[in-house]
């Protein structure tokens, strides 16, 4: 590789500090979880538990890649993690640390919990996800204008500035259709489509992931508009989770 295609590689693109902050929210999630479920423990102790417990060796050598996202200059955050590598390189580590970080996390709390539990363990989850999810859009859309926030389709555009598909460039969803007052969308980014074994390897904890980040998105567009709701529909022909977006009160 020529010196020019090197310095280019490594150069701080407008796409990467997106990719970075949407994996901070990514990771916020996280350690939200773990703020409720086990109280008083030290979010550092995170890496320990994951090494411990024999992930991915690739994985386990990038942990130390989720100190930058307590950083709140993202900039130098950012550049603390460039090595040799890219920077789409490292980035796409740090999103498989934190993917994984979030998988095992989930995955150790539903083993750990008793049967009579799960639920409850679940529930709490959902709160914190949802409760993520609106912090999240209020950050990303402190003010939007009345007249968008009653059109489905203006509610669409705006969701895509949170942060389900974490890399910039990639959408969230296919938009099926668009109504005024109603829309559906098949979730082209969810847990059940990402690209990392430690993820797609475990259905189980892919379909309780996927579920929970719905609750994620629920809380986001609730400070949108606090009269949209999201329901799952059945699966498409495609293989994609579905959601259908109405208004409260709409059949």
């Amino acid at each position: 590789m020529e010196m020019n295609e090197i310095w280019s590689a490594r150069r701080i693109g407008v796409e990467h500090p997106i990719w970075f902050r949407n994996l901070k929210e990514v990771h916020a999630l996280t350690l939200a979880w773990l703020g409720a479920i086990e109280t008083g423990r030290p979010s550092h102790l995170l890496a320990r538990g994951m090494e411990a417990n024999r992930v991915n060796e690739d994985v386990v050598a990038s942990l130390w890649m989720l100190d930058a996202l307590d950083n709140p200059d993202e900039d130098a955050a950012l550049r603390s993690l460039l090595d040799d590598l890219s920077v789409n390189d490292s980035l796409a580590r740090l999103d498989r640390a934190v993917w994984t970080a979030q998988a095992w996390t989930l995955a150790r709390f539903m083993d750990r919990a008793p049967d009579k539990d799960k639920t409850a363990v679940l529930n709490q989850l959902e709160q914190e996800a949802w409760k993520r999810g609106l912090e999240c859009g209020t950050r990303r859309w402190p003010v939007l204008a009345e007249s968008l926030k009653n059109d489905m389709r203006s509610l669409l555009l705006a969701a895509r500035e949170a942060p389900w598909a974490a890399r910039p460039g990639v959408l969230p969803y296919l938009v099926v259709r668009a109504l005024p007052q109603e829309a559906e969308v098949e979730l082209l980014a969810c847990p059940h489509r990402c690209d990392w074994i430690e993820i797609s390897g475990a259905p189980t904890t892919a379909d309780r992931l996927c579920g929970l980040h719905e609750h994620w998105m629920r809380g986001f567009v609730y400070h949108l508009n606090t009269k949209l709701l999201i329901e799952r529909l059945p699966v498409s022909p495609a293989g994609r989770c579905r959601q259908r977006w109405r208004w409260a009160g709409a059949s």
